[in-house]
């Protein structure tokens, strides 16, 4: 169960390919093609088309639960897996109340991370709620497990990570260095040769720091007006014109992408992947620019600070900090030879520990060690 397909589509499908081989799987998900999973990919899975509500909709949100709490009962699942906050809180609650004996939900961060006040409490009470619903929890990040154990949201006898993180590991096969498609791309994209590229990938909004590397970028282009910032993803908060009139006079070293399903060939266009956050339960899309070949720059907090290793793979700075930003990334745009050697690092830490096969292989493991379980919590 989760709220967007585009979930679905990025992170589960080697995972559900594998769970059909083994057991009648159904996606609970908002979609308009039902067949998507049959059309796409092949795999032999029913999708039923449900609404939910990514904001808080009291409303709405319980004609959902009521409506999950149908589907539970008529499926008679031996198993809900959630990802998502909101789809994790409802399919929990339904699944509970429909007396599925293993409940298993996935944290990939926590909202009320940069929250405060009353809405931080009621966010986390939302969590500690899900947590108690649920048979197993997992958390794609072992920095995220703590900060959970430590907030008292999870218990440590019932939660746990995959592999070393993230949710789906990566496709090594898909994700690798490509120069064919480098230069390909960059003609797509108008970029010379020598210019730099810094890309962000992934939702546009104020919590992913998308405004603290467009501040950056307008005090780096000043001094490296070799360099070009893709900014590649859908706008959640409608920052296209903010951004825009932020590098107004630098518009020609801006690129926006407002939507791919190839990330893969966005990233072997790249130099330099930047990911400056307020919170992330992991970053996938860090090692999945790592397996391209590229090194990563990113906050150090929970989360980014697995899937980067400061000085290794990457760099890391404080959360907020433009000035530290847009030094980091004027380091790699000088050092050629760094940030080659970190990229070369980035992939061989993808290959070692992240392959997809090894988190879809760990994810049936707990599957099967759910179902067979005697004690159900």
């Amino acid at each position: 169960v989760t709220t967007a397909e585009m979930t679905v589509r990025a992170f589960l499908i080697d995972h559900l390919r594998a769970a059909s081989e083994e057991y009648d799987v159904t996606v609970i998900t908002k979609t308009n093609n039902v067949d998507f999973l049959r059309e796409d990919y092949g795999l032999p899975i029913s999708v039923i088309p449900f609404e939910m509500e990514r904001r808080i909709a009291p409303l709405s949100d319980l004609r959902s639960l009521i409506g999950l709490w149908l589907q539970m009962r008529r499926g008679q699942f031996d198993l809900v897996h959630s990802i998502s906050p909101k789809a994790g809180l409802l399919a929990m609650c339904a699944s509970r109340a429909a007396g599925i004996p293993c409940r298993l939900h996935t944290f990939t961060g926590q909202v009320w991370a940069t929250k405060k006040g009353a809405m931080r409490w009621l966010l986390k009470t939302m969590d500690q709620l899900l947590s108690s619903l649920a048979s197993y929890l997992l958390a794609d990040s072992q920095s995220q497990l703590r900060f959970l154990h430590e907030n008292r949201v999870v218990k440590a006898s019932k939660s746990s990570v995959l592999g070393d993180g993230s949710i789906s590991g990566v496709n090594l096969d898909r994700f690798q260095p490509s120069e064919k498609l480098r230069k390909q791309v960059r003609d797509d994209l108008q970029i010379r040769e020598g210019e730099v590229v810094i890309l962000f990938l992934g939702r546009l909004n104020r919590d992913k720091g998308v405004m603290d590397l467009v501040r950056a970028f307008s005090k780096l282009h000043d001094q490296r007006e070799n360099t070009v910032l893709v900014l590649a993803g859908p706008d959640e908060e409608m920052m296209a014109d903010k951004i825009r009139s932020h590098l107004s006079g630098r518009l020609s070293a801006l690129r926006m992408i407002s939507y791919t399903n190839q990330p893969e060939q966005i990233m072997a266009a790249a130099d330099i992947f930047c990911l400056p956050s307020y919170r992330e339960g992991f970053g996938s899309v860090v090692i999945e620019a790592g397996a391209c070949g590229i090194p990563s720059i990113g906050t150090s907090i929970y989360g980014i600070a697995d899937s980067i290793l400061d000085g290794e793979t990457g760099l890391l700075v404080n959360v907020g900090d433009v000035a530290g930003l847009a030094s980091a990334i004027e380091n790699l745009v000088v050092d050629e030879e760094l940030r080659v050697r970190m990229g070369v690092n980035a992939r061989e830490r993808a290959e070692r520990l992240f392959p997809q096969s090894r988190l879809t292989s760990e994810l049936m493991a707990l599957y099967q060690r759910l179902l067979s379980s005697e004690k159900r919590i």
